[in-house]
């Protein structure tokens, strides 16, 4: 019974319902080897790349409380601008584009903390800019990606079932499973989205996070939009405008249990209160 109710909390409710699903569809093949193969989980995972990472970003802003609607833009926006600059210098493109989500990102963090402003409406207007950037710059049409040998390569399977684009994904969400299991990095942003008076409380450089989550979000979503753009030697100023409504649902899955932190479990809520003690003392109430 225990057992069933771990399963069943929020902390383990997605893969829960993803073990059910594989197991589902693995008995409807019956053996046939339609579902369980290499082909398969190929696809799966291209599919988990191209809408991943803007997942990543997207569910940081929303654990701190915030959200960020100029993801979508800003995937059109850096594909367009790889393919137009880094049809003969592909890393020229990519790096470009990566800087500029990476500027926009720090800019919007900046005007949210500075200012004092709501993160939809910041963000609803940096939406508006990359969106109308990548209509002026395409002159409202797909740009075709010349540079062949590319898009082959970011699609080229290895091991079976991974692609560069695949791996790149997975990479990052190991990177931030680690960061927030084992970093103080990940529990201060954590105590953002709980409590952010108490986090500022204990310490915790809550501006400074702010703009960087907004940072990482831009990042996240221009190293998207450039590997797909690359990957399918063709870019859109419109083509990749239906990425929030996935990218927000899966966001939503997996900042649940943090939501259920919040709502009422008390180990959160009591390190806040050593933390509030500590800072009263002159320490920072975080090991």
């Amino acid at each position: 019974m225990n057992t069933w109710r771990q399963l069943a909390g929020p902390h383990w409710r997605p893969f829960t319902v993803l073990a059910a699903c594989i197991l589902l569809l693995a008995a409807l093949d019956g053996g046939q080897g339609a579902f369980l193969s290499a082909a398969t989980a190929y696809s799966t995972l291209q599919i988990f790349a191209t809408v991943s990472l803007v997942t990543l970003g997207l569910g940081l802003t929303m654990m701190i409380r915030e959200f960020d609607l100029s993801v979508v833009g800003m995937y059109g926006m850096a594909g367009c601008i790889a393919v137009l600059t880094g049809t003969q210098h592909p890393w020229l493109g990519f790096f470009l584009a990566l800087a500029i989500g990476l500027a926009a990102g720090i800019a919007q963090g900046f005007i949210i903390v500075r200012l004092n402003l709501s993160s939809v409406g910041v963000t609803l207007g940096g939406l508006l800019v990359f969106v109308g950037i990548a209509f002026v710059l395409t002159e409202s049409r797909s740009l075709p990606y010349d540079n062949l040998a590319v898009a082959l390569l970011l699609n080229e399977r290895f091991g079976g079932i991974f692609s560069i684009r695949s791996v790149v994904a997975l990479a990052f969400f190991a990177s931030a499973a680690m960061i927030f299991a084992w970093t103080r990095l990940g529990r201060d942003i954590i105590a953002i989205g709980s409590d952010r008076r108490a986090a500022m409380t204990t310490g915790v450089k809550v501006d400074v996070l702010i703009i960087g989550i907004f940072a990482f979000s831009g990042l996240c979503a221009a190293l998207s939009g450039v590997l797909l753009s690359y990957s399918l030697a063709s870019a859109s100023p419109a083509g990749l405008s239906d990425v929030i409504a996935p990218a927000a649902r899966r966001a939503d899955s997996r900042c649940a249990p943090l939501r259920a932190q919040r709502c009422g479990r008390a180990p959160l809520r009591q390190r806040h209160r050593h933390g509030r003690r500590a800072a009263d003392g002159g320490g920072s109430g975080w090991s």
